[in-house]
């Protein structure tokens, strides 16, 4: 009888070939990859739980067949190809390009969809976003309008919620009938574009009550930074690439009841789209009737199911 297939078996081999360490997860793409999954007798409800079991487990071994080369993240590779170990900024490199070759097809204008639909279907937010269209900005001198622009703004109509006792106390507080969103998109976060990216949500997003960075993949190693950064600075970091159908914030924005009025009318006066959106807002207060400009002046939104579709056509097979 033939010896089974085992979880260490598949680490093995996955890391026999490998050309650098590699995390719990790349060892298990990679052995999809290679169909070596199919090999096993069994994978369990949780098998990248198994394979870290058996890995950390004949790690405690004398005569261990595995090792640990780092620990932020961490990463393994096999004993007896010790002498065949990258240097360490060979691996950091290694890995940096190998995050950006899985979202390397990806367009941030095919996310901008995932992410008004999110918004738009969410109970707690049932935004009305618009992209903003940078080509419509005036231009000006080298670097004046540098980081100026979110790439999507989203608007929160109390008036959905809210019946009309209620909106006339908001009116007699001069308490505004609705809330301001900014989005800031990127195909990918990890070290190499976190900051710039940060602080490019946070320079344009402080007209706004509410400003997040959007990604669709992120590496985990930069959620420690990404926690501090939020605790800072108050941008909130929303992850598109989910298993579930749900908007994945992960972080959540600070909220602001006092808005930088001086860059709101510098956005309507350099950019036609902004200035558009904001017209809009007024008249669709003024209003009060959700079901006029549902599908006219905002982004077009798929619900679930279309949008679990598009996922997989233009995304997950890119």
């Amino acid at each position: 009888m033939a010896e089974k297939y085992t979880f260490v078996n598949l680490a093995y081999d996955v890391l026999k070939v490998t050309k650098v360490p590699l995390s719990l997860s790349q060892i298990w793409e990679e052995a999809q990859k290679m169909n070596l999954v199919e090999k096993l007798n069994s994978i369990g409800k949780t098998p990248k739980d198994s394979l870290a079991s058996r890995i950390y487990c004949n790690i405690k071994y004398d005569d261990k067949i595995f090792m640990i080369t780092s620990k932020k993240p961490t990463l393994f590779w096999l004993t007896e190809r010790m002498h065949e170990l990258p240097k360490a900024e060979v691996i950091e490199k290694a890995q940096e390009q190998d995050f950006k070759n899985k979202t390397d097809n990806i367009k941030e204008k095919d996310i901008h969809i995932i992410l008004s639909s999110h918004v738009f279907h969410n109970e707690d937010l049932q935004l009305y976003t618009k992209t903003i269209n940078h080509s419509t900005s005036k231009k000006g001198k080298s670097g004046e309008s540098q980081w100026i622009h979110p790439d999507i703004v989203g608007v929160k109509f109390f008036f959905i919620d809210y019946n009309d006792d209620v909106l006339s106390v908001l009116n007699n507080y001069q308490k505004p009938s609705y809330k301001l969103y900014s989005f800031e998109l990127k195909r990918y976060l990890s070290f190499s574009n976190l900051r710039e990216a940060y602080f490019q949500a946070v320079s344009n997003s402080s007209w706004a009550n509410e400003g997040y960075l959007v990604t669709y993949d992120l590496d985990d190693e930069i959620m420690p930074e990404l926690t501090r950064l939020n605790s800072a600075f108050g941008i909130g970091v929303i992850k598109l690439k989910n298993d579930s159908n749900q908007l994945n914030i992960i972080l959540p924005a600070k909220h602001k009841d006092d808005i930088d009025i001086d860059t709101l009318e510098l956005l309507i006066d350099k950019n036609q789209t902004f200035k558009d959106f904001i017209q809009t807002i007024n008249d669709d207060v003024k209003v009060k009737d959700c079901n006029r400009f549902i599908a006219g002046s905002y982004d077009k939104t798929l619900d679930l199911d279309q949008l679990d579709d598009y996922i997989k056509n233009n995304i997950e097979r890119k």
